[in-house]
Parts: C-alpha cells; sequence; structure tokens
C-alpha cells in the first residue's frame, strides 16, 4: 500500500490491493484530521457514481473551505474511472483549491503506471511515503 502526501498543498493518495489495509490507513488519516481540527468537517464521493466534468465542479466547489470557515477533508474514492477530459480537469482545480482543503484520493487497487490518473497524479509535486501496515 502507497500513500503519497503532498507537503505544500494537503493531497494525499492512498491505494493497494488490500482493502481492509486501505479502510484502516484511510480512518487513520481521517482520525487525524479530525483531532487536529476538532471542528472540521469530512466529505466524501465515490466517482464511481459521478463522472461528468460537470459533477466533478460541483464536488470540487461543495468541498472548497473558505477563509474563516471549517477546515475541510475531502476524501474521493475512485477518481480514475473519470474519463480523460474531466480527470484533467480535476486534476488542475485540486492543485488550485489544495490550499484550503485537504484531500484523500483513495483507489482500491494499484493504478497502472501507464494509465492517465498515474501520469497525472505525478505532475502534482508530492512526498512518497510508504505505508507498511
Amino acid at each position: 500500500m502507497d500513500i503519497y502526501k503532498q507537503s505544500t498543498l494537503m493531497i494525499y493518495f492512498l491505494s493497494g490491493n488490500d482493502p481492509y489495509l486501505i479502510s484502516l490507513k484511510r480512518r487513520s488519516l481521517q482520525e487525524a484530521f479530525l483531532a487536529q481540527h476538532p471542528d472540521g468537517e469530512v466529505t466524501t464521493y465515490d466517482f464511481e457514481d459521478e463522472r461528468s466534468e460537470k459533477e466533478v465542479a460541483h464536488i470540487l466547489e461543495e468541498s472548497e473551505g473558505g477563509l474563516f470557515g471549517a477546515p475541510k477533508m475531502a476524501i474521493i474514492f475512485q477518481s480514475s474511472l473519470l474519463g480523460q477530459e474531466a480527470l484533467e480537469y480535476f486534476f488542475q482545480e485540486l492543485a488550485l483549491r489544495s490550499i484550503q482543503t485537504e484531500w484523500l484520493l483513495v483507489e482500491p487497487a494499484l493504478p497502472k503506471k501507464a494509465s492517465p490518473f498515474s501520469k497525472l497524479i505525478n505532475t502534482l509535486p508530492h512526498e512518497a511515503v510508504l505505508a507498511n501496515t
């Protein structure tokens, strides 16, 4: 299972082949966020159901924290299922909006290195952290 944390933009990427370990690590990151921000809000979305660029824009707007709003964490499942255009839009907007919101991208399996998702996630500067749980 791999986790990529972007140090300045607060983006985490969690994937692996063991759903149980992914669930434990996701819960751990969510609890750490809420411990650090007791007034924080956590929202969860699954791109298995919502894939259009319009739906992506709605999710991004809904997850955005205001200057004086409560800290937010958005957990996004299966963003790799987005089509090429929606995926590009999501990553472009994610980089802009991640200053106000922590993002946790969760994939139920390791994405293939040649996939559009892998190529785009690697365009974001990040620090790789291996989780041995």
